[in-house]
């Protein structure tokens, strides 16, 4: 993080399991400054979505994941709401399996549930969110054809 005073930059605190691939990735901020992203720990470990809290005074934390799944990422956050959206792994699915990918919502309280996919348990991606619970993203039809997905109440949605 660059100060706007000009004082030297911050690292955002890594998640602490330091290795030859292991890295953060911030994705999103919101107006208070807090931040989502997920914590890659290297081929075929998986990512573990990730918040840093303004003033990034203290360590990142590990979001929770939801149900059933392997890993995830956190890939956007509402303006004021706190709210965020991402991509979860299904159980036991690798990282390039593309088709076991599933839409996440985190809700304000910090739990998170599945968006319905377009088709059965074809992938399902979310990467946008507003303070009034739409998500966006994609999500493949029955024929594995993508295309460009509004989930309009997320919150009532999500399972």
């Amino acid at each position: 993080m660059w100060p706007a005073d000009g004082s030297a930059p911050v690292e955002l605190t890594r998640s602490g399991a330091a290795g030859l691939y292991d890295y953060s990735q911030v994705r999103d901020i919101d107006a208070a400054g807090n931040v989502v992203g997920y914590d890659w720990t290297g081929p075929w470990q998986g990512r573990t979505p990730w918040t840093w809290s303004a003033p990034y005074a203290g360590a990142g934390t590990a979001a929770s994941l939801p149900a059933g799944t392997t890993g995830a990422t956190l890939e956007a956050v509402g303006p004021h709401s706190g709210v965020a959206v991402g991509t979860a792994l299904a159980p036991g699915a690798a990282e390039w399996d593309y088709d076991t990918h599933q839409a996440l919502y985190r809700d304000a309280s910090g739990t998170a549930r599945l968006l319905p996919p377009l088709a059965g348990d074809r992938t399902a991606e979310a990467y946008a969110v507003t303070d009034t619970s739409r998500a966006g993203g994609t999500a493949l039809d029955t024929n594995g054809v993508a295309h460009a997905v509004v989930w309009r109440h997320a919150d009532r949605v999500a399972r």
